[in-house]
């Protein structure tokens, strides 16, 4: 009764939603034959009405009988579907929109559940054995689309969910493609880790060769080396001679009335400046807004989980990490002003223990904050010329504001 009634409205040209694509095809589990592609067909195209991808529904509606029906489980196929369909398509170009629109077609039905559930009108036991799970995967297809936008840095706890969940089924190519995903992320959101060691980092984990505090680990390790290689570049073309103290770079420079680390550039400099003059624009109309009750204002923290905690470290902690770095900053090479900071982000996996450890001067620190760590990454990995041009034109003017200065003195003088 039900299913044929259900299949009559996919063939009359309703929409369909996913537990009615169930209730349609579940009297043809196993079976094989013409009429029943051509009930697929029709019942992806009534699911297509309502914004699922022709492609994916009809792959994942074909898997799911073929497999025999089992109740529940069309989602957890629509979402491996997409993914197949992705890595077919092209997983960096004309794949993406298939995605998007089954994942969006996925949440969209959960959110109906829901609202029927709400309602009276679905079996609350049955929405409960399941809803959480077609949730999760939802969100998990969401998970993957903000990684492949370059919008999210996924930590290791939402990742290991996801792949429990769903990512466990990708087709090699669809793995390969989201693995390369948050390889960039997690370059982009930890300074000094190149591509190539975030790709071997996300590897080894889903690979299952190492848990995530030994990729943690590891991954801080060839940091700390990356930056000091970068570091002794800088210097060697800087000072080719070397300096007096070998190892060590100068503490910091002067820009104006501004101290800045050694190797930045003038425009750099401009550039965090500017940042620095918006965020307190936005604090101070942000502040205004909450004083006057305004709606649509959310204070936000000023500091990050990472931020707060490395203020707190104890002194053995600040000593390990010293030791980790030979007392310099990691990113500058001085041994001005240091401190302990975690190399990983807590917020994505990053370890609390001397693993994770790393030293940044107290200027490095701040420009890192203001610049977010994708743009201070980029500037760490700069060719090392760019210091020897920033720091001796720096050092250029600063004897010509010596020179005129010492002129100015002398006129003011009066005669004898």
């Amino acid at each position: 009764g039900r299913a044929v009634a259900t299949l009559a409205r996919a063939s009359r040209g309703e929409a369909l939603g996913l537990y009615e694509a169930e209730w349609a095809l579940t009297p043809m589990a196993n079976a094989f034959d013409e009429s029943v592609a051509t009930a697929i067909r029709r019942v992806a195209e009534a699911c297509s009405r309502r914004g699922a991808p022709m492609e994916v529904m009809e792959m994942a509606l074909r898997e799911w009988v073929h497999e025999g029906c089992e109740p529940d489980q069309l989602a957890r196929g629509v979402a491996r579907a997409a993914f197949e369909v992705w890595a077919v398509q092209g997983v960096r170009d004309q794949g993406l929109p298939s995605l998007r629109a089954a994942a969006a077609w996925l949440r969209s039905e959960v959110a109906e559940d829901n609202r029927r559930l709400a309602v009276g009108s679905i079996d609350s036991q049955v929405l409960a054995a399941v809803g959480r799970e077609e949730t999760g995967m939802a969100e998990d297809m969401h998970l993957a689309l903000d990684v492949l936008d370059g919008g999210k840095v996924p930590s290791f706890d939402e990742l290991v969910a996801a792949k429990q969940r769903t990512f466990g089924d990708f087709p090699l190519a669809a793995e390969a493609g989201l693995q390369d995903a948050i390889a960039a992320a997690w370059s982009g959101a930890i300074p000094g880790l190149v591509l190539s060691s975030a790709a071997a980092a996300v590897e080894v984990w889903w690979q299952g060769l190492s848990d995530p505090r030994v990729v943690v680990g590891q991954a801080t390790m060839r940091v700390i080396e990356a930056l000091r290689y970068r570091t002794r570049l800088r210097v060697q073309a800087t000072w080719p001679g070397g300096l007096a103290n070998d190892g060590f770079a100068p503490a910091f420079r002067s820009e104006g009335d501004r101290l800045v680390p050694w190797f930045v550039s003038k425009e750099l400099v401009q550039e965090v400046e500017v940042l620095e003059a918006r965020k307190r624009e936005a604090s101070g109309a942000e502040g205004a807004a909450r004083a006057s009750n305004l709606p649509g204002i959310r204070e936000r923290p000023d500091t990050s989980v990472t931020e707060r905690k490395e203020g707190n470290l104890a002194s053995f902690m600040v000593d390990a990490a010293r030791k980790v770095t030979g007392g310099r900053c990691m990113y500058c090479g001085s041994n001005d002003a240091i401190k302990a900071v975690y190399v990983w982000p807590l917020e994505i996996g990053g370890t609390e223990g001397p693993s994770n450890f790393g030293c940044s001067c107290g200027l490095c620190y701040e420009f890192k904050r203001v610049l977010g760590p994708k743009r201070w990454g980029e500037v760490l990995a700069e060719d090392p010329e760019e210091a020897v041009i920033s720091w001796w034109t720096s050092q250029k003017e600063a004897d010509e504001e010596a020179r005129r200065r010492v002129e100015e003195l002398k006129k003011s003088r009066p005669r004898r």
